[in-house]
């Protein structure tokens, strides 16, 4: 496929941006891309939704112009997110529609082969998100599938009021950033299992041990309380014993 190019060419002010993303913490590292993403692609919104267990959607960052609403812990239903919506954003690094009010044309071809158009950039939105964004009156929008442990985790979603033309160059940055983001994800995910494994081997080495020297099963449990309450995140633990 053709397509013009602007021509821009990203700032050094705009590419601390993105260095910003190496400090982030786990907490705050989706809440940096969006920001980040906003401002180097001059979007009015940039957020960011992550797909649940059951296939609904909710968005956990929310980078904005003053005056649009919020969608910050906005949760979205299952058909938002089916497994044919989620493969069609799967088959591209990103996807891109300038002007979603326009009506779409229809591939010619002078073969009688089928096209895959799935693959295509002017291949129509699925209709769901067509209605949601018409519905808050967004004109272009950015889409970039992010994938965690090879699955795909969520979506990365910006916005524009009037049209705006995001080329081939900006499209391929805003994948780069998304995919780095979610490598240093992964990365700390990968951090907490570790630690938390290791948590959970050396409270079984205490358990051992102190069962091998004290026979009183409650004696054992409450020396090792907090670490229990540690590894559970719980605010405590209750040991019932039943009577002979």
């Amino acid at each position: 496929e053709f397509e013009r190019q602007i021509g821009s060419s990203v700032t050094l002010l705009q590419l601390n941006d993105f260095s910003n993303l190496l400090d982030s913490s786990a907490q705050a590292i989706w809440k940096n891309l969006s920001h980040a993403m906003r401002n180097i692609l001059e979007l009015e919104r940039v957020m960011i939704m992550k797909i649940d267990d059951v296939g609904a959607g909710i968005i956990v960052a929310d980078s904005r112009v003053d005056g649009l609403k919020p969608f910050l812990g906005h949760r979205f239903a299952e058909n938002f997110m089916t497994p044919e919506i989620v493969k069609f954003y799967e088959d591209c690094s990103t996807r891109f529609c300038v002007d979603i009010w326009e009506s779409f044309n229809d591939f010619i071809s002078n073969k009688t082969l089928s096209i895959p158009q799935q693959v295509s950039q002017l291949a129509p939105l699925p209709k769901v998100h067509m209605a949601f964004l018409k519905s808050i009156q967004v004109t272009s929008a950015l889409f970039v599938p992010i994938r965690i442990d090879q699955e795909f985790w969520g979506l990365v979603i910006g916005q524009h009021s009037s049209k705006k033309w995001l080329d081939l160059q900006q499209r391929q940055l805003a994948a780069l950033m998304v995919q780095y983001t979610a490598n240093s994800y992964e990365k700390s995910l990968s951090s907490k299992r570790l630690s938390f494994r290791q948590d959970v081997e050396q409270l079984e080495r205490q358990l051992t041990a102190g069962l091998q020297q004290s026979a009183q099963l409650d004696t054992v449990f409450n020396s090792e309380m907090e670490q229990l309450c540690k590894i559970a995140k719980a605010d405590g633990f209750v040991v019932y014993k039943q009577d002979d």
